[in-house]
């Protein structure tokens, strides 16, 4: 026990920054564990029991209740299927998304013809009609009965279909597996349920591409029986059957690190068929999804030994405390996913746009946060004293290979600062940090294997958003502050990116709202380039802005349901502004 406080101490250093003077960063080198095909599930559970035996005394501090597994009858792994992919093109607005081709889950979305929009119980469908929208149908997708409860946040939309995301609980057994419930909406007046798709653990992303939705769960286990692998397996079901994962599509570290399973499956929207499933051990902390390759990133926190001496009656150990992101990539083409190979860099990431993958590099940003400690231990008198020595924070960009194997790094950025926004554009790389002021870096990564800072612009305040505008221009989303570091209100930055040599911040309008969705969420904001627009929701209300050399309100339209889930979706000349309850039109053929 011992040694769960000294490490509550030392994560009380790290979440909350120590105000010591940092001394020099210690060059940490990471590693990922090599993956292989496990052979039994009787090989997963003696891993797993290995695993908990080590970790007693953690084991022991986060102790839950026994779950009562439901009984149920299990089948074989489905077979592959196929699908084509479609796709159109219209005079309508998508979701706000980080790699085109690669659609997000969202609250609104349109097809042109209709918009569909989740409050989170109701599917409400309106038919735009210019600038007199109607809600012609509500749906109630929230599901409750003895058997199992469904509730949904987001949605997608493929032709006929919406696809509601969410979580489904066994009433049973009370275990929440991920959802995807897909209804036919070809007669808004009677939208029907097709199929749902589900599968263990809760959602931590999903993205669909053409006709195909890519799930990624993360389930943690907590009691198992040996003779039961359905209580330590994850499972894949619909509406009609429930199967464990096939052993074949289950990767296994040589040590296990982890009571977690990471769950990436691919299912077929038209069809209703489960195309493939891909199941390890670990979990998901930020995803990102190319063109090829899904990326999942695993955070967790290292106690190194440094030092180990003796001092009077005392053995002394120093220890570095860091965090390390392992990565794990998911190769994806039509349905048929299978793992590729894992990498790990030092630090933590953001958020998904903290990886970008170009020219079959993987491009990473990450905070790093060193916290060195000192443990002296009184063996005779059985007595332990930790002391703190330093902390310090940097960040780092690292360049990976198709293997994740990193070939190229720039560490030491932005010392005492950490990533507020990330934004790659080909071959450069920009990233926020902020303390006092507004470090906007240029990296130029032609050359993977010497990642070049170009330029470290500094201003007051940060960008919590970056998008890339056109290719001689950057937008900056974030909130102005003093030459102090007070933080004020929010505002609106273009950066002149034509010489990532020379960044410069050409214009900047600061906003009378202090809060904003769009800083935290990318699907919160509009933005269309051909027409200069950018909206987003703000404190009171809903906001418009034009850019033509520089920022002017277009529009406000007040108490839009205060800012929060509200969309902007453009159809033809008219941006409906949809949020939980109602809708707003403004013309933007002005």
């Amino acid at each position: 026990m011992k040694k769960v406080l000294i490490f509550v101490l030392i994560m009380c250093f790290v979440l909350t920054g120590c105000s010591k003077p940092s001394e020099s960063n210690v060059n940490v080198e990471v590693s990922a564990s090599e993956l292989k095909t496990a052979n039994s599930y009787e090989e997963i559970y003696d891993m797993l029991m290995t695993y908990l035996d080590d970790q007693e005394e953690t084991r022991e501090f986060y102790a839950v209740d026994e779950m009562v597994e439901e009984e149920v009858m299990l089948e074989e792994a489905p077979e592959e299927g196929s699908t084509t992919n479609g796709s159109s093109s219209s005079d309508y607005s998508g979701t706000n998304i980080q790699t085109q081709g690669v659609d997000e889950m969202d609250i609104v979305k349109t097809d042109g013809e209709y918009i569909y929009s989740f409050n989170g119980t109701d599917l409400k469908i309106i038919k735009p009609n210019g600038t007199e929208p109607e809600i012609i149908s509500e749906t109630e997708l929230y599901e409750d009965n003895k058997e199992k409860s469904c509730y949904y946040d987001s949605l997608y939309l493929r032709g006929d279909h919406i696809i509601a995301i969410g979580t489904e609980y066994n009433n049973e057994d009370y275990i929440g597996y991920g959802a995807a419930a897909v209804y036919d909406v070809s007669d808004p007046m009677n939208v029907a349920l097709v199929e749902r798709f589900s599968q263990s653990g809760y959602i931590s992303s999903t993205r669909m591409v053409g006709d195909i939705l890519y799930m990624i769960t993360d389930y943690q286990i907590w009691d198992f029986e040996e003779d039961e692998p359905s209580t330590y397996i994850p499972r894949l079901a619909t509406d009609d059957t429930e199967t464990l994962i096939a052993i074949d599509d289950i990767c296994i570290p040589e040590e296990a690190a982890s009571t977690s399973w990471l769950v990436v499956s691919a299912y077929d929207i038209t069809n209703c068929t489960t195309l493939s499933t891909v199941s390890m051990l670990g979990s998901a902390d930020d995803i990102y999804v190319s063109a090829e390759n899904i990326y999942v990133a695993d955070t967790k926190w290292v106690d190194e030994k440094s030092n180990e001496y003796t001092q009077d009656q005392y053995t002394v150990v120093d220890y570095l405390n860091y965090s390390q992101t392992q990565i794990h990539k998911f190769a994806y083409s039509e349905g048929d996913i299978s793992y590729e190979c894992t990498g790990a860099v030092k630090g933590s990431l953001l958020n998904q746009f903290s990886m970008d993958e170009h020219n079959g590099n993987l491009r990473v940003v990450t905070t790093n946060n060193d916290n060195s400690y000192r443990i002296y231990t009184d063996e005779k008198y059985d007595f332990e004293n930790y002391e703190y020595l330093s902390d310090s924070m940097s960040n780092g960009l690292y360049v990976l290979d198709e293997s994740l194997q990193v070939v190229g790094s720039v560490e030491d950025l932005g010392e005492d600062e950490r990533v507020y926004s990330v934004r790659f554009d080909g071959d450069i790389g920009y990233f926020v940090t902020y303390r006092e002021t507004d470090p906007l870096f240029a990296v130029e990564l032609s050359v993977p294997e010497n990642p070049t800072v170009l330029s470290a612009l500094k201003i007051n305040g940060f960008s919590q958003y970056l998008h890339t505008w056109n290719e001689d221009l950057l937008l900056g989303m974030g909130m102005e502050a003093d030459e102090n570091g007070n933080v004020s209100t929010m505002k609106l930055s273009m950066f002149d990116v034509s010489d990532p040599a020379d960044v410069q911040e050409t214009q900047k309008l600061v906003l009378p709202y202090y809060y904003s969705e769009g800083l935290y969420n990318h699907h919160a904001v509009f933005v269309d380039v051909e027409r200069g627009l950018i909206g987003f929701g703000v404190d009171e209300g809903y906001v418009v802005y034009r850019y033509d050399d520089g920022f002017t309100q277009y529009e406000f339209i007040d108490d839009a349901n205060f800012g929060y889930n509200i969309r902007g979706v453009r159809i033809g000349d008219y941006l409906y502004i949809v949020g939980m309850d109602d809708i707003s039109v403004i013309d933007i053929s002005r």
